[in-house]
């Protein structure tokens, strides 16, 4: 994990060391290349996976060139759900009009400065905590599912109570403060960039800017109401990386984690990326 057990550690660490661990050691048992299928901050850790991230003797993360080709080659292809490599969308969509308004801004710059500042004091953001003692209020939880909240998380019609209910429960984790601040940070610049402390004085890595390196066989799938742009991820993913082998499915009526829980998946979203997954190994083997 690239930290000595106190959470600090960011999506960098876990793509430079937990990512790159577990490939090679699936490649070294299995003797095969797998594929790599991430939801959301599950992509953008291959994003920066991908493009040959590392840590110098100072621990700022630089781009290898080389190692990203050898990553590449690694994967016999990598599909992004719901994950765009970029945080710069429409600015007629919703997300667009509250992260880049001057009162967003602030809002996330208020923020970013609290997770910062708790950082300092070490231990993480208790999300599980939280989400127990919420589960002990039903109504609670039902008034969440009905705010504008949810529009982060899903598409209500595309979901049911059950489903919700055990999303709330069981699909939250506690989370690093660099976590949040790194993905906050994001949104507000518009760009996905390294982890970096209030102290430093370089460029951030910008993983936005260096997507033509990703050059595995890619699959980028989206949901048409998803706050993660679709329109972002085609733009900045799609258009951007160097793969020979590159498409992108987006499917209607769908959110950001009803495109892996939603009530028609096993159906809809399923089906097409396990098509796109046998198109691929037909074509290497």
């Amino acid at each position: 994990r690239g930290d000595a057990g106190d959470w600090k550690h960011s999506m960098d660490e876990l793509a430079i060391y937990d990512a790159s661990a577990v490939i090679d050691e699936i490649i070294e048992t299995t003797k095969k290349k797998p594929f790599w299928i991430g939801h959301s901050l599950g992509a953008l850790v291959l994003y920066i996976y991908l493009e040959g991230a590392k840590f110098d003797e100072s621990g700022k993360v630089v781009i290898d060139r080389e190692l990203a080709k050898e990553r590449n080659e690694k994967l016999l292809g990598a599909i992004p759900i719901a994950s765009p490599p970029a945080f710069l969308g429409e600015r007629s969509h919703p997300f667009s009009i509250v992260t880049r308004s001057a009162l967003g801004q602030a809002i996330l710059g208020a923020v970013i400065l609290y997770f910062r500042l708790q950082d300092s004091f070490g231990g993480r953001c208790e999300v599980e905590k939280t989400a127990k003692r919420l589960m002990n209020h039903p109504r609670i939880i039902m008034a969440m599912s009905k705010s504008p909240r949810r529009m982060m998380l899903y598409n209500r019609s595309n979901t049911d109570s059950d489903t919700t209910t055990s999303l709330a429960k069981w699909a939250v984790d506690d989370v690093p403060f660099r976590m949040y601040v790194q993905l906050l940070e994001g949104m507000r610049s518009g760009y996905f960039k390294q982890y970096f402390p209030l102290s430093f004085r370089d460029f951030p890595c910008d993983y936005t800017v260096n997507a033509s390196l990703i050059e595995a066989p890619i699959l980028f799938v989206g949901g048409e109401k998803d706050m993660a742009n679709w329109r972002t991820t085609k733009e900045y993913g799609y258009e951007v990386v160097s793969s020979k082998k590159k498409d992108i499915l987006v499917f209607p009526d769908y959110g950001h984690t009803d495109l892996v829980i939603g009530k028609n998946v096993e159906d809809e979203v399923y089906p097409a990326i396990l098509q796109w997954m046998r198109k691929i190994e037909a074509e290497e083997s």
